[in-house]
């Protein structure tokens, strides 16, 4: 079966806010209420997203 995903940029203060987490490194990368949320650094051209972080468990 095909999966789909819809990626949107948000602000630093809504990630924050919807994980609890801030960018520390490269990429974070964080599924909250079945959201994935990826924060990447600046300098980053690509990221990186394994999707078994949407794996429900």
């Amino acid at each position: 079966m095909a999966r789909y995903f819809k990626l949107v940029e948000i602000d630093r203060d809504s990630f924050i806010e919807a994980t609890g987490d801030d960018l520390d490194c490269l990429q974070v990368v964080d599924v909250c209420e079945g959201i994935g949320y990826v924060a990447i650094a600046d300098t980053e051209t690509e990221m990186t997203i394994d999707l078994d972080v949407f794996e429900e468990e």
